[in-house]
């Protein structure tokens, strides 16, 4: 399933629009969303990149940064549990974009993406 921004992408570049689609999703968002998306383009622009390789066997693994996103939102949105983000994550369509995830996981999938490897 393709998420929101890659669907506009594709759009854009299938009509030839000049203009930046994504700033007419971002009217939609409430404020309190707007005033997170700021954030995490402040924060974004000084955190270094953050790329899982793929070693070629297994499970193609998760990027970070819908993780770290996700529990930015966490804190953000004053959420105690990592279950009640997922719930969260599920039930809000608009924090599910913000964050970037092209699938809600579960509890285990989000331990496992910030826990420090081995």
């Amino acid at each position: 399933m393709k998420i929101i921004s890659q669907i506009i992408a594709g759009a854009q570049a299938l009509l030839n629009i000049s203009f930046n689609l994504t700033g007419c999703f971002e009217e939609y968002l409430s404020d309190e969303y707007k005033t997170f998306l700021h954030m995490l383009r402040v924060i974004e622009e000084q955190m270094p990149a953050l790329i899982r390789l793929y070693a070629g066997t297994g499970w193609i693994p998760y990027q970070y940064t819908p993780f770290i996103r996700g529990f930015l939102a966490k804190g953000y949105c004053w959420i105690e549990k990592t279950s009640q983000l997922i719930r969260r994550l599920k039930g809000e369509p608009n924090l599910w974009l913000l964050c970037g995830f092209t699938d809600v996981l579960g509890k285990a999938s989000f331990s496992r993406a910030l826990a420090k490897p081995s």
